[in-house]
């Protein structure tokens, strides 16, 4: 096992004894009964899956009593029904954080920032990992002129090694087949920085990730597919739908091109489909 895996994996193990799973479902989340519902069908799903030996590809980087545990904290921490508490016990990224406070929990999980840009009234910060993973900031101009965080978006490509500890990382990725036989996995994991309700942990995909998971550098599949910020750009929200994605994805383009050469060094050309 690579330094850089064990690594991932003994940074699991410390955020596990941060937050404890508890023994039973917390008598509540942002949504109520049924969060604790889904919180409690989740473990006992991912209980089945480990209990089966469930490895359609690849192998397994935790075995054991450690991993069905692993799985079913990570069952808890890594969704919409995770509480503000425990993410607070984690030092993570909770609702309404200061930008500065974003940054620095970025900057702890790796990440350093490589461009600051304002489009249209809007504000995107990137920051890259030296493994090869990009993040954007988004924020949101309010109504005194100032900007508040609004999401936490990664990009990047990894090639999963094992698939079902992947699976509980928070994200919106799907998977590629490379010419050599590798499963990619590539996309967006997204948090919400403004609400309740809508964030797992962003520590514990990190390390999920890395313990999982070899980060792919230069990009085999571009995981920007649409466009980069909100659901349209400031002032455009009742604009034809054709035009809002015409914007948005000339916008992200100029976004991409304008981050320094280091970042198209590390990642290569293939960033967007935008």
């Amino acid at each position: 096992m690579s330094a850089d895996r064990e690594q991932a994996l003994e940074r699991l193990r410390h955020l596990r004894t941060l937050a404890p799973t508890p023994a039973t479902p917390p008598a509540g989340t942002q949504y109520g009964r049924t969060g604790v519902e889904r919180r409690a069908g989740a473990a006992a799903h991912v209980t089945q899956l480990v209990d089966d030996r469930y490895v359609p590809f690849g192998t397994e980087v935790l075995t054991g009593t450690e991993r069905r545990d692993t799985m079913v904290w990570l069952s808890g921490v890594n969704y919409w029904w995770t509480t503000q508490d425990e993410l607070r016990a984690l030092d993570d990224l909770t609702a309404r954080l200061p930008l500065e406070e974003v940054l620095r929990i970025c900057a702890e999980e790796g990440f350093s920032v490589v461009g600051d840009r304002e489009i249209m009234g809007d504000r995107h910060i990137f920051l890259l990992s030296e493994d090869g993973l990009l993040a954007e900031v988004f924020l949101e101009q309010g109504l005194a002129g100032d900007h508040r965080p609004w999401s936490l978006t990664i990009y990047g490509n990894l090639a999963v090694e094992d698939f079902l500890l992947f699976t509980q990382s928070h994200g919106e990725m799907h998977l590629e087949t490379a010419p050599d036989g590798r499963r990619i996995a590539t996309g967006r994991l997204r948090w919400n920085l403004r609400y309740t309700g809508k964030n797992g942990s962003f520590r514990a995909t990190m390390a999920v990730l890395r313990a999982s998971c070899q980060v792919v550098t230069p990009w085999e599949f571009a995981p920007i597919t649409s466009w980069l910020g909100g659901d349209a750009p400031r002032g455009m929200a009742a604009h034809p739908s054709d035009e809002i994605a015409r914007v948005a994805r000339a916008n992200t383009r100029a976004a991409l091109d304008n981050l320094p050469h280091q970042v198209r060094d590390l990642l290569g050309p293939q960033l967007t489909t935008a």
